[in-house]
């Protein structure tokens, strides 16, 4: 997030209660000599960092609920210029006679300290401030808690709303590492305290002013929201980015070190790209087009088969391009110059911090387990990663609400098995292979958040794709080129007679372009296809033709519940895209022949 400059008439007239009395019992190796809001981070109290927070977004007015060590506290703020500048003492006379710059920034908060009682349960120390608040909303934190939130768009979701209670769901770090294993209970992974799916209250909360006739002496501020839970009075400000709460003393050595090499909380002086495991690619950018014409477009999957060919003319066509593959099946290699590339998978709830870095207007959504037959030996990785992946990145996109144009890519697996052929887009969605089922299931989901939140969804379902860039050899056309390659009988796990539609990748790039561009049927699917419908048999004898290779193969009939046949009718890109396949067979396969023989010498 770029570095943000206030004037003193941005800022804004709501209060922020923070609740500083607590005694903070479990950080007792600090918190008994200090509160724990003073406890520091990078030589400054955590309560400071909060301040900041909010005064990024020209939040200055704040109502400190005071406790124990409350001295503390009004001490370091009474004294802060002392502790930021500079100044010359006169020792004999005890005075400080001047103040002098010293590269540190002066604070400008408003302060009023309010004493709340030393064992006050925080839902009433909130009731005993009330006659500090006088503005129509307030909002309310803890603390201990620090992250990269939006303050301005918490307090517009509050607003939109209409309810009187808003709190900011988080998701925690988990305080262990998680295991992970594979059907056969081998284990696959170890992860190292990933952050959770589940939300947490990380305070960050906003108030309308009836709120205070809520609370009852006595309160947690739980028991407050319980009853405004009760009344449908309390709405939920998803936050994906970073969070981290301050609890024990292992927190604090975490935090401090986070401060070292990459505090992502510290919006208020953040440079672009300066964290979130940027890993950037050997590049010499095109030439830079006016920004009026340029856009970032997010490649999720962009480092695969097909989203790195789509990178790659988006590249040359001198547009931003951010890509975020975990690198599972994509290569690092297949990221173009000029493309910067994020190693992460889209099941992360950090991808939105991503976002957030990068700020796309367009987003292709790729990434997903690719292989049918992996997907049947494994599906619980692959139905979560390619229907909980998708649901990430629209709950991202949900959130952001700045997007032109979000492509989510499903497949004509999505239709399963069909008593009517070709598929057209108002064909119902069937699968019930793992693979199919996941593809059907993610295209629904899709249209569901373009339908009820009014996102520039479109859907686009491809046939079998090819061409260049293309090294999975569990493929059929990967495949016959290493066996011609290598001198090798091809195995076909089908029985051969499986029909299927093959489309040249280029015209699929050149499908998702225009796609992109299209700015009407929010909501609906497109098909991409071609003429190129084949059996497995005939693509052996079409390879050889055009290659003018033998081709020796042998049929081993072990695939599982394959789908007969499937092609589709790609009528409406044509109609309303103006799209349409422009590359034969032939010349298709003879190019993605040069390219294997280009990449893969002996």
């Amino acid at each position: 997030m770029p570095k943000r400059s206030i004037k003193m008439t941005d800022y804004k007239n709501i209060k922020t209660i923070i609740l500083c009395g607590g005694m903070g019992t479990r950080m007792k190796e600090e918190t008994d000599v200090r509160p724990k809001p003073m406890v520091e981070i990078g030589g400054k109290p955590v309560l400071w960092h909060i301040m900041k927070i909010y005064n990024h977004y020209g939040y200055r007015d704040f109502v400190l609920a005071l406790g124990y060590k409350s001295n503390y506290i009004k001490d370091y703020f009474l004294n802060q210029r002392r502790h930021s500048n500079d100044f010359l003492l006169n020792s004999s006379e005890g005075k400080i006679t001047d103040f002098f710059e010293n590269g540190g920034t002066e604070e400008d908060f408003n302060i009023t300290f309010a004493e709340t009682g030393l064992e006050t349960p925080h839902g009433e120390r909130v009731l005993k401030v009330r006659r500090h608040i006088t503005e129509d909303i307030f909002m309310v934190t803890y603390g201990d808690g620090v992250s990269n939130i939006d303050i301005d768009k918490l307090i517009e979701f509050h607003k939109s709303h209409g309810k009187m209670g808003t709190i900011t769901g988080v998701h925690p770090e988990s305080r262990w590492g998680l295991v992970n294993s594979d059907a056969d209970s081998m284990v696959t992974e170890f992860a190292q305290k990933p952050m959770l799916y589940d939300y947490v209250n990380g305070g960050f909360m906003v108030f309308n002013k009836e709120f205070f006739d809520v609370l009852q002496p006595g309160d947690m501020i739980e028991d407050g929201l319980i009853r405004l839970i009760e009344k449908k009075q309390l709405g939920l400000y998803k936050h994906e980015g970073f969070w981290y709460g301050m609890d024990t003393y292992k927190d604090l050595l975490h935090l401090n070190g986070l401060w070292e090499k990459d505090p992502k909380w510290k919006i208020w002086d953040t440079k672009p790209q300066e964290s979130t495991g940027l890993l950037p690619v050997p590049q010499k950018p095109s030439p830079t087009p006016p920004a009026a014409q340029q856009k970032t477009v997010l490649i999720t999957g962009g480092a695969g088969f097909i989203g790195s060919n789509l990178a790659g003319e988006l590249v040359k066509r001198n547009q931003r391009v951010i890509i975020i593959d975990d690198l599972s099946s994509g290569k690092r290699t297949n990221v173009p110059a000029g493309a910067v590339l994020y190693q992460m998978d889209v099941r992360d709830k950090k991808v939105a911090d991503i976002f957030e870095t990068e700020n796309p207007s367009v987003v292709f959504h790729f990434a997903a387990k690719p292989l049918v037959h992996e997907v049947y030996t494994n599906p619980y990785d692959a139905i979560e990663t390619n229907i909980m992946g998708t649901v990430n990145i629209l709950e991202i996109c949900r959130n952001r609400q700045n997007l032109e144009s979000i492509i989510i890519v499903s497949s004509d697996k999505a239709y399963g098995k069909a008593k009517q052929l070709p598929y057209t887009e108002t064909s119902p969605l069937q699968g019930d292979h793992p693979y199919d089922v996941s593809k059907s299931s993610a295209d629904l989901i899709a249209q569901t958040y373009a339908k009820t939140y009014g996102l520039p969804i479109l859907i686009t379902r491809f046939s079998n794709v090819f061409g260049p860039g293309d090294a999975n050899f569990s493929r059929i056309i990967p495949d016959i080129i290493k066996s011609i390659r290598d001198k090798k009988e091809l195995l076909l796990r089908s029985d051969g007679t499986m029909i299927r539609e093959y489309t040249y990748v280029k015209d699929i790039v050149d499908g998702c372009i225009k796609l992109a561009n299209h700015k009407q049927n929010f909501g609906e699917a497109f098909n991409f296809g071609s003429e190129n419908i084949f059996s497995v048999i005939d693509v052996i004898k079409k390879s050889e033709q055009a290659l003018n290779e033998h081709i020796s193969y042998k049929i081993l009939n072990t695939a599982k519940n394959e789908i007969p046949a499937q092609y589709l009718d790609w009528s409406k890109a044509k109609e309303k895209l103006h799209w349409e396949p422009k590359t034969t067979f032939e010349q298709g396969i003879k190019e993605t022949f040069q390219w294997h023989n280009a990449n893969f010498k002996d």
